[in-house]
């Protein structure tokens, strides 16, 4: 089983950050012209945002197996981004008491999110490579 965890660990982190960047997508190119991709990433948007949730629990959980080789401030990141994705999709969830500027605050955490995760990327890959 141990052999295994940090197989998973690199699989559902990877698979995470993808899931990121296909939503983040749909920001970006809602800008552009290109009505057909446009449409397809609105389409998968709010599933795949689930997926990042799932994924991303999935890498926190099986990533414990290096706990005690890795930084603490890395999992501190890693749960911020977490809690950060979950209040992104709040935003969505209860976006009809949060009335017009529930798109305002989903903007914002999702920035916010960026921010938090990227720093945990840069932060996780200096740990990745000081463990080999």
């Amino acid at each position: 089983m141990e052999a295994i965890l940090p197989i998973v660990d690199m699989i559902a982190a990877k698979l995470a950050t993808i899931a990121v960047i296909l939503v983040v997508l749909k920001f970006v190119l809602i800008r552009t012209k290109m009505t057909r991709i446009t449409a397809f990433f609105q389409r998968i948007h709010r599933p795949v945002s689930y997926f990042i949730l799932f994924f991303a629990l999935l890498h926190g959980v099986s990533s414990l197996h290096a706990f005690q080789e890795v930084d603490l401030f890395v999992y501190f990141l890693g749960l911020l981004s977490f809690i950060s994705v979950l209040a992104t999709i709040g935003t969505h969830v209860i976006k009809e008491k949060l009335d017009q500027a529930w798109l305002k605050w989903h903007r914002i955490f999702t920035v916010i999110t960026l921010i938090i995760l990227a720093v945990h990327l840069i932060f996780g890959f200096i740990a990745y490579f000081s463990l080999k």
